[in-house]
């Protein structure tokens, strides 16, 4: 995120210092910035258009994430899940609201969402390629922001399942070649998107110490797990959460080979959530990450659930419709949240 929007900056710089002809044709827009000096004058007095450049690019990548969202689920579990993932998270307000500031959140967000698209992959057909891109969307998503660690683990645990490895062979399979080379491919990337590691360590080290060291623990109480609760809630939303809850029961009842990126969701999600339970600087937009995610277990939910009553009663058309009346106020729930916001 930082390197697209200095390059934009650049690109602005550039425009406005070109010639008198580029600033008559932008208007006051660009303007004329004769010297460096002059950006940096106008970034503190007026820096309306650093903004807009700052925030539409995490409009891009917000939208690009209902996109790639939609991809995933369609490529998993048909265009009907693949529509109603994209429309959960489309109309979900923290996504909606945190897509609109200059914030890396949503660009580690966006690459995280892209890891779990190649990891799906793994589940499959287990090509290197996919590997690779996984890795290089984790060291891009760390790289944004270091709670984008959260590919990292989903990586691991997607290579996990998709060889079926059972307790006493796990560590045969975190010493597997495909995980070691894109471990150090993700790493590569991360050091490579993350060039102030080399040119001040030092600096870096201390600053995630301070980071880490700040946020302490607490003791998990009944009223920090209902705190807990309520800000997921509050976070992903009445109907994902529904969708979410209607899949691990799906989940439970029945077995089947392609529900192993809903198991997998459902997994990276609990371990990742426990740290945001006990932290003391608890906050939604940390929830971000896995939102896109729990989008597509919802998805899968809601779409397993409606063929069941399809199958089971269908001649009762009035079921499908009860589903629908279910289903329809908790999005305009949703929407109303995302227009307060």
């Amino acid at each position: 995120y930082m390197f697209v929007l200095s390059l934009s900056y650049l690109v602005y710089f550039l425009l406005g210092n070109a010639s008198d002809v580029v600033a008559g044709l932008t208007g006051d827009w660009v303007g004329l910035l004769g010297a460096f000096d002059e950006f940096y004058v106008r970034f503190y007095t007026a820096p309306t258009i650093q903004y807009i450049i700052a925030r539409l690019w995490s409009v891009l990548f917000g939208t690009a994430t209902v996109l790639l969202v939609f991809l995933v689920a369609r490529r998993l579990y048909g265009a009907a899940a693949g529509l109603m993932a994209a429309g959960l998270l489309a109309v979900l307000p923290l996504h909606i609201s945190h897509s609109r500031l200059a914030v890396p959140d949503i660009a580690m967000t966006f690459f995280v969402t892209a890891s779990f698209y190649y990891v799906s992959r793994t589940l499959e057909t287990r090509r290197d390629n996919d590997y690779w891109l996984a890795a290089v969307m984790v060291g891009l998503a760390v790289s944004n922001k270091l709670n984008g660690g959260i590919a990292y683990l989903t990586l691991v645990f997607g290579h996990l399942a998709s060889s079926n490895y059972v307790w006493s062979s796990v560590w045969r399979g975190l010493l597997n070649r495909r995980l070691m080379v894109a471990t150090g491919i993700a790493m590569l990337t991360f050091y490579m998107a993350t060039p102030y590691l080399a040119t001040a360590p030092t600096v870096v080290l201390k600053e995630l110490a301070f980071s880490i060291l700040s946020e302490g623990t607490r003791e998990i109480s009944f009223g920090t797990l209902r705190e807990t609760l309520w800000d997921v809630l509050d976070g992903l939303g009445l109907v994902a959460l529904v969708g979410s809850g209607l899949a691990i029961g799906w989940l439970f009842s029945k077995k089947e080979r392609n529900d192993r990126p809903i198991k997998l969701i459902l997994l990276i999600s609990l371990i990742y959530l426990l740290p945001f339970a006990v932290s003391p600087r608890r906050s939604e937009y940390y929830l971000l990450p896995i939102l896109p995610m729990v989008c597509i277990m919802a998805s899968y939910g809601f779409l397993n659930t409606w063929n069941q009553i399809s199958l089971s009663f269908p001649r009762l058309a009035w079921m499908r419709f009860t589903l629908i009346a279910i289903v329809v106020p908790l999005l305009a729930f949703s929407g109303t949240g995302t227009l307060s916001t």
